[in-house]
C-alpha cells in the first residue's frame, strides 16, 4: 500500500509491502526523491512505524494526498 502526503505542491510517499515469511518493507520517498528503506520482521511493527510517520507529517502540516493498493 502506498500513501502520498502533500504540502505546498510537494509530495512525499510511504510504501508498505508484505514480503514472504511475514516480513515487511517500508519505503519512504522524500519530496526531493531521496528514498529510505526499512525492513521489519513483524508486520505490526511496520504498521506502527507507518502510523508514527503519518502523525509526524500531519502535525507538520502535510495532508494525505491519496493512497494506492490494499493490505490483504
Amino acid at each position: 500500500m502506498t500513501w502520498n502526503y502533500e504540502l505546498n505542491g510537494l509530495t512525499v510517499s510511504h510504501e508498505l509491502r508484505r514480503l514472504p515469511g511475514g516480513h515487511c518493507e517500508l519505503r519512504m520517498t522524500d519530496f526531493d526523491g531521496y528514498a529510505k528503506l526499512e525492513r521489519y520482521d513483524d508486520e505490526f511493527a511496520a504498521l506502527r512505524r507507518q502510523m508514527d510517520l503519518e502523525r509526524t507529517l500531519i502535525v507538520r502540516g502535510w495532508g494525505l494526498g491519496g493512497f494506492v493498493g490494499y493490505w490483504a
